[in-house]
């Protein structure tokens, strides 16, 4: 769940995190004669997964920023509990899809793919949920949707990936 204050600026990283490892793949071209990219190791994936998560929370705080000045929000904390669910919906998700589009482009070393899939998966099942109640992300609860995506990316040693 996104929260004010603490809270709020770890959901963000954590969807910000999660949308960074969309960095990852080519430039979408569809060549059919085209090798695909080799595979990457262990090493390699948790290095991608880094730095594409960082690449996106770089961009969701510019995002929530503009987004604030925009609608005369002084801070995340300021948000009144509909401004910050228009922001999950208008700023945060978009970035969340472009990091699983990205994800999906990566390919991990053959032990590590279904733990991938399983990010992926809970990424999806978190957007899907958030994009429809983006209360349960934006008020406080027990387990927010980005849980199953944060234990995902724990196993593939991508701690920060899962966060919303």
């Amino acid at each position: 769940m996104l929260l004010r204050g603490a809270r709020a600026g770890a959901a963000v990283m954590a969807i910000v995190l999660v949308a960074a490892i969309g960095g990852c793949g080519g430039d979408g071209g569809d060549d059919a004669g085209a090798e695909a990219p080799a595979r990457l190791s262990k090493a390699q994936l948790v290095e991608r997964l880094g730095d594409v998560c960082q690449e996106h929370t770089d961009l969701q705080v510019v995002e929530r920023e503009r987004f604030g000045k925009k609608h005369g929000i002084p801070s995340p904390e300021e948000a009144t509990l509909a401004e910050y669910e228009r922001e999950i919906v208008e700023v945060i998700l978009p970035i969340v899809r472009d990091t699983i589009r990205d994800v999906e482009q990566i390919r991990p070393p053959r032990s590590e793919e279904a733990k991938l899939e399983t990010f992926i998966g809970a990424l999806k099942g978190a957007v899907a949920t958030t994009q429809a109640h983006p209360n349960e992300l934006a008020e406080e609860a027990d387990e927010e949707p980005f849980y199953p995506a944060r234990e995902a990316a724990a196993e593939l040693d991508a701690v920060y990936c899962g966060q919303a």
